[in-house]
């Protein structure tokens, strides 16, 4: 019997595979640290590795919301042409996805999937094969939506 092991071994994955340790690490040297000065250098060290460690989450957030964006466009037709969720969106730069689910309508109770971008909710049938509305967030004061609690 025989086994293999597929393992991601690219530097790409391996880099973020060992930035995501080194908070744990500078937690360990911090809490051996004795001397105020060395822990005060030893926590600027530790904010900077954690402010970083958020940029590189937000982009890979950001990478995988547009490559669903792209998939869901695929099926998604407005009169004879292909509706592009993944372009950007001329007024408020690159669509970003916030949130996908699933909806129910109240009297109906037919489950409708929804998609919150920065800019706007797509909503479409269970499946994703056929769009069902657009809503669009048009404002004068350029509001758009950055987090959802």
């Amino acid at each position: 019997m025989s086994y293999s092991l597929c393992l991601d071994r690219s530097p790409h994955s391996i880099t973020v595979q060992r930035i995501t340790r080194y908070p744990l690490l500078i937690r360990q040297v911090l809490h051996y640290t004795e001397n105020e000065t060395d822990r005060q250098l030893i926590e600027q060290a530790l904010q900077s590795v954690e402010r970083v460690l958020n940029l590189i989450n937000e982009a890979i957030r950001e990478q995988e919301g547009r490559a669903r964006l792209e998939a869901v466009s695929k099926n998604l037709y407005v009169g004879q042409g292909r509706l592009d969720l993944a372009k950007s969106t001329g007024y408020m730069g690159q669509r970003k996805l916030l949130r996908e689910g699933t909806l129910s309508k109240y009297k109906s109770g037919r489950k409708l999937r929804a998609f919150l971008c920065n800019d706007m909710i797509v909503l479409t049938d269970e499946a994703v094969t056929r769009l069902y509305k657009m809503v669009w967030f048009i404002c004068a004061s350029n509001i758009q939506i950055t987090e959802i609690v």
